[in-house]
C-alpha cells in the first residue's frame, strides 16, 4: 500500500496518507492543469528526499486532521521546503537552463521564478484548497514571493502587464471602460498581475521558458477582455477573434450581488429544513450533482457566470442543491431519483456503464434550438453528466438512506431536467417570480 497518494477528479481531491483518506476541494483556477503541471513535480520532489518526505507527510496529515493553520504558516515548514527545492533544482540542473533574454530577466532571476514555482507546488495541497481562508493565503504568499520581490522579478512582471495594457489600445478606450463598466485600467492590471503570481507561477514547467508562458497568458487575457466580453458594445475587432472562446468577465460588483443572493437562498433552505443538522455536514460534498444539476439551474436563476458559484463552501453547495430540489419538486414531481440525489451527499465511487440504449433518451436534447446546440452535439455533455453522477454512491442528508443511482433510472429524469432548463419559457416565468419574491418558494409561484 502506498503511504501517499493523491487522486484528482475535477476539483475534488482524494488525499490518502498512510492509508487514511481525506477529501478536499481544489481551487477551480488551478484544477485543469493540476495533475500534469503541479502534482507530478510535487511527487518527484518527495521522492528526491526521503527524510523531507516523511516530514511533509506528517505536517500534511496533521493539518488535514486538525485544520491547524499554524503548522502551514510556520517558519520551520517554509525553510525546509525552500531547502529541498534548492537542492532538487540544482540536482536537476534547472539553474543552468539557457532561458535568459537580453533586455528581460537575467538567468538568475528566471531561476528564482522556477524555484518559487516549486515552492508553490509543495504548498499547493494547502494553498489551493478550501481548507485555508483568504487572510491565511495572503500571509503565505507574502512569505513565498519575498525573493521575487527583492530581486526585482515582481516589479518586472507588474511593469510588463501594465505596459501591455497601455499599448494594446488608446487611453480613450480605457476612459470609456472606467465610465461605463466601473473598471479602469488599474483594475485589470492588478487582477491579471495577481493571477500571474499565484495561479500561473504555480503552473510553470521547469524545462520551458517561463517568460514565454507568462507572455502568452498576458496576451490571451487582454484579448478576452477587449474582444470577447464587450464584443457587442465596443467595436474592437481583432483578426484572431475566431480563435478565442467566449467568456464572461469576473466582476467585483456582480460577485457581491451573487454572494448576497446565495446567502439569501441558503437562509430559505435552513428555514425549511429544521430536521437537517447542517453543522455535521462540513466534511461532506456532492460535487457531481451540484456541478451538473444545481449549477446550471442556479446560473440561469441568478443570470450569472458559473465562476461566481463554483468556489462555494460544501455546506452552501449542499444547501443550494436542496433549494433546487425544492423547486423541482413542483416542476418535475415524478423525478424521484433526481430529488433524492439533490438532497444527498457522496460517500464513495463505483464503476458505471452508460449504454447506447440508456443514452438514447438524451437525443431529443441535441435537436433543441439552443445557442449551444452545436457545442452540445460535439461534446455530448449529457451522457458525461449521467456517467459522473452515477459513478458515486450517496447518503441522504438526514443520514437515513443509502442511494446508488442506476443510469437507466436516472437518465430519463436528467433528460427531463435539461429539457426544462434549455427549452421554452415555462422555467423563465417561474424563475422571474422566484426572484421577485426574494427567493421564497411560495405555492402560488410554483
Amino acid at each position: 500500500m502506498k503511504d501517499f497518494e493523491v487522486k484528482q477528479k475535477g476539483t475534488a481531491l482524494k488525499v490518502s496518507i498512510r492509508g487514511k483518506p481525506y477529501y478536499v476541494k481544489l481551487s477551480y483556477r488551478v484544477a485543469r492543469k493540476f495533475t500534469k503541471n503541479v502534482l507530478r513535480y510535487l511527487l518527484d520532489v518527495l521522492q528526491f528526499d526521503h527524510e523531507f518526505r516523511e516530514y511533509y507527510l506528517d505536517v500534511l496529515n496533521y493539518f488535514l486532521s486538525t485544520k491547524d493553520i499554524r503548522v502551514v504558516v510556520s517558519e520551520e515548514l517554509y525553510s525546509k521546503i525552500v531547502d529541498v527545492v534548492n537542492r532538487y533544482c540544482k540536482h536537476k540542473g534547472y539553474d543552468k537552463l539557457p532561458f535568459a533574454t537580453k533586455g528581460q530577466l537575467t538567468s538568475e532571476q528566471l531561476y528564482s521564478l522556477i524555484k518559487t514555482s516549486f515552492v508553490l507546488k509543495l504548498y499547493s495541497l494547502f494553498l489551493y484548497t478550501n481548507l485555508v481562508v483568504e487572510e491565511e493565503v495572503r500571509v503565505l504568499y507574502r512569505t513565498i514571493l519575498e525573493e521575487l520581490r527583492e530581486n526585482g522579478v515582481l516589479k518586472y512582471l507588474f511593469d510588463y502587464v501594465h505596459l501591455k495594457f497601455s499599448t494594446r489600445t488608446s487611453s480613450a478606450f480605457w476612459g470609456w471602460f472606467s465610465a461605463n463598466k466601473f473598471q479602469d485600467i488599474c483594475y485589470h492590471v492588478l487582477n491579471l498581475f495577481r493571477t500571474l503570481v499565484t495561479t500561473i507561477l504555480l503552473q510553470l514547467l521547469p524545462t520551458s521558458n517561463p517568460m514565454a508562458y507568462v507572455k502568452s497568458v498576458v496576451d490571451q487575457s487582454i484579448y478576452y477582455i477587449l474582444v470577447d466580453v464587450y464584443v457587442n458594445e465596443v467595436k474592437y475587432v481583432e483578426s484572431t477573434t475566431a480563435k478565442l472562446r467566449y467568456t464572461k468577465l469576473y466582476s467585483l460588483i456582480e460577485k457581491h450581488v451573487v454572494r448576497e443572493c446565495v446567502e439569501r437562498i441558503c437562509n430559505v433552505v435552513r428555514e425549511h429544513t429544521p430536521n437537517i443538522q447542517w453543522g455535521y455536514l462540513t466534511q461532506h460534498h456532492n460535487y457531481p450533482v451540484f456541478n451538473y444539476v444545481a449549477l446550471p439551474f442556479l446560473t440561469k436563476l441568478l443570470n450569472c457566470s458559473y465562476l461566481y458559484l463554483h468556489h462555494l463552501h460544501t455546506i452552501q453547495q449542499l444547501q443550494l442543491n436542496t433549494y433546487v430540489q425544492m423547486v423541482l419538486s413542483k416542476l418535475l414531481p415524478n423525478a424521484k431519483t433526481l430529488h433524492q440525489l439533490l438532497t444527498s451527499y457522496c460517500v464513495g465511487t463505483k464503476g458505471v456503464n452508460v449504454t447506447q440504449k440508456v443514452a438514447a433518451c438524451f437525443q431529443p436534447l441535441y435537436e433543441l434550438k439552443h445557442p449551444l446546440a452545436a457545442v452540445f452535439s460535439k461534446t455530448r455533455p449529457f451522457e458525461k453528466a449521467l456517467a459522473e453522477i452515477c459513478s458515486y454512491t450517496y447518503w441522504t442528508l438526514q443520514h437515513t438512506q443509502a442511494l446508488e443511482p442506476l443510469p437507466s433510472v436516472t437518465a430519463p429524469e436528467l433528460a427531463a431536467f435539461y429539457e426544462l432548463l434549455y427549452s421554452g419559457d415555462r422555467l423563465n416565468v417561474v424563475l422571474n417570480k422566484i426572484k421577485m419574491c426574494g427567493f421564497e418558494l411560495l405555492d402560488s409561484i410554483l
